[in-house]
């Protein structure tokens, strides 16, 4: 009786494992890489030239006004 019981459980927790792999699902992107770039004095860098450029691209007028 023992050794049948001992079987079932190890049966039921091979199938709990699965069932909890399944309910988890693959970790979101995000998730994964999110903070990856923490503390990060050449991405503070980057991210600080991006922006000046934009706001740069931002005050240029449109291309048709620039040729009148």
């Amino acid at each position: 009786m023992r050794e049948k019981l001992e079987v079932r459980v190890a049966q039921l927790e091979r199938r709990l494992a699965v069932v909890e792999t399944k309910a988890t699902g693959p970790v979101p992107a995000w998730v994964k890489y999110g903070g990856w770039a923490k503390n990060d004095p050449i991405y503070d860098e980057a991210m600080k030239l991006g922006a000046q450029w934009r706001k740069r691209q931002n005050r240029k007028p449109p291309r048709d006004a620039r040729s009148r």
